[in-house]
Order: C-alpha cells, then sequence, then structure tokens
C-alpha cells in the first residue's frame, strides 16, 4: 500500500483537479451567455441553421467537460478512500509487540544481506578469473564449432553465477560501491518492514474488526510472533513460522491468524 503521506498529496492534486474542472463549466457557461458562440453569423438570414449548430456545439463540450468533473470527483473518491485506509492502518502502527517483532526481523536481514556482500565480492572476484580463461579460449580457438561450444559454456557459467548471486544483486541496480547497494538494500528491508506489519494488521482486522487490545502477543526466543490479538468482533490467534528462502541463514516466516472459535 502506498504511504500516508504519498496519498495525502494525491488527494490534494484530485481536489485541485476537481476544482479545476469545475470552473471549465463555469467559463463556457459565461463564453456562451456572452455571446462568444455566436461572434460568426453575417446576418439574420443564417440566424437559425448557425445558432442551432452552435447549440450543438455548447451542448456535446458542456457534456464532455461534465464527465470531465464526474471522472475526477471518482479519482478524488478513491484517493480519499485510500487515504482512510492508510490512516486507519498508521493509527495502529503503535503495538510494540509487533513493532519489536519487525524490528529484529529487519535488522537480522539487513546483518544477513551485509555478510552475502562479503561473500559476493570474494565469488565475483573467482568467476572473474574463471570468466577471463573463457576469453582466452574463445580468441584462440580457430575451429568454429568448438569456439561456440566454449561460448555456450562460457554463458552457462555466467548465467549460474548471476543465478547463485541473485538475492545480493537485486539491489544492485547497476552500483558499483557498497555504500550505494548498501543503502538500497535498508531502504528496501525498512518498505518490506511496512508492508509486513500492514499485512498483520490488515489480515487481524478482517477476521476480528478494529483491535482492542495486543497486550498477549509475545516475541519467543528466535525472534517470533506469537499470541493472541483481541478485537471488537472476537479474538485471533497469531503464530509465525518460519519459511523457506534465499538462504536457510536467512530467517524467513509467514504469520499465520486464525480466529479462535
Amino acid at each position: 500500500m502506498a504511504t500516508r503521506e504519498f496519498l495525502e498529496q494525491r488527494v490534494k492534486s484530485a481536489e485541485e483537479h476537481v476544482e479545476k474542472a469545475k470552473k471549465r463549466i463555469e467559463r463556457l457557461k459565461v463564453n456562451y451567455a456572452k455571446g462568444d458562440y455566436h461572434e460568426r453569423l453575417t446576418g439574420p438570414e443564417h440566424w437559425i441553421g448557425y445558432h442551432a449548430s452552435v447549440q450543438k456545439d455548447y451542448d456535446r463540450e458542456m457534456q464532455s467537460r461534465v464527465r470531465g468533473v464526474e471522472k475526477a470527483y471518482e479519482k478524488l473518491d478513491g484517493y480519499q478512500k485510500q487515504l482512510g485506509e492508510a490512516s486507519a492502518k498508521y493509527t495502529l502502527r503503535n503495538i510494540p509487540q509487533i513493532t519489536e517483532f519487525l524490528n529484529r526481523w529487519e535488522a537480522r536481514m539487513v546483518n544477513y544481506f551485509e555478510e552475502e556482500w562479503v561473500k559476493y565480492v570474494q565469488a565475483e572476484k573467482e568467476y572473474k578469473i574463471i570468466s577471463n580463461r573463457f576469453y582466452k579460449l574463445e580468441r584462440e580457438c580457430h575451429d568454429y564449432k568448438k569456439q561456440r561450444e566454449i561460448i555456450a559454456e562460457h554463458e552457462g557459467a555466467h548465467r549460474k553465477f548471476k543465478h547463485s548471486w541473485g538475492h545480493v544483486l537485486q539491489f544492485e541496480r547497476g552500483y558499483h560501491s557498497h555504500d550505494e547497494w548498501s543503502k538500497t538494500m535498508r531502504k528496501e528491508m525498512a518498505a518490506e518492514k511496512g508492508r509486513k506489519y500492514d499485512f498483520i494488521i490488515s489480515r487481524t482486522m478482517e477476521l476480528i474488526g478494529q483491535i482492542t487490545d495486543a497486550s498477549l502477543l509475545s516475541i519467543g526466543q528466535k525472534g517470533d510472533l506469537n499470541g493472541y490479538i483481541k478485537g471488537i468482533n472476537g479474538t485471533a490467534h497469531v503464530q509465525t513460522v518460519g519459511a523457506g528462502g534465499w538462504n536457510i541463514q536467512c530467517f524467513h516466516f509467514r504469520t499465520l491468524i486464525n480466529k479462535v472459535k
């Protein structure tokens, strides 16, 4: 979901668009009343036919501008609804157990990726040595068929290397320094933490409505979140289950939330 700040800007922009669309209608009415649509009249004998044509053009343009206002209101209503949902979730971002759980998750993820970066740098040096050997073999080989086999093997090795380190390279964005890579990685981990918080809140509210008490949640020794959340429509059981990911040392989880019957 988009951030509350982003949606607030969208709502403001949509409100301005509605006002502009309404002003276009008022300008059209004023111009018509002033007779701007009749300026091309050449004489009384042309009035009836020409007036009918002008009226038709005016009606068509007015309909178009009215539709523009309606569409502007629809877009505004949509953004206001999204903003309301985002604001409701924002007010619930104060449950300490969930915040602590996700802060720990984020710290573990950042630490994991930083360690993987070090391994990746070493692996890249080793791969470049292998890659340079392939280039040498390609240049020195004068048998076309054999050369194509060497190139295919080289491409396969390249794909294998990229696949093996895809979890690190996903934050690369063409960067060549650790600082730029790390900044992107940390930014995306923070964004993912926000998405996970929103998921926990959304899923819980779907089951039990507005949350009234989360004091029965707790953080386990492994950093997992477990316990109960009470709402106006019942109680939900929260359980964290580890899940596979980029690496078995990289902690991923699934949050299972079910209504207590």
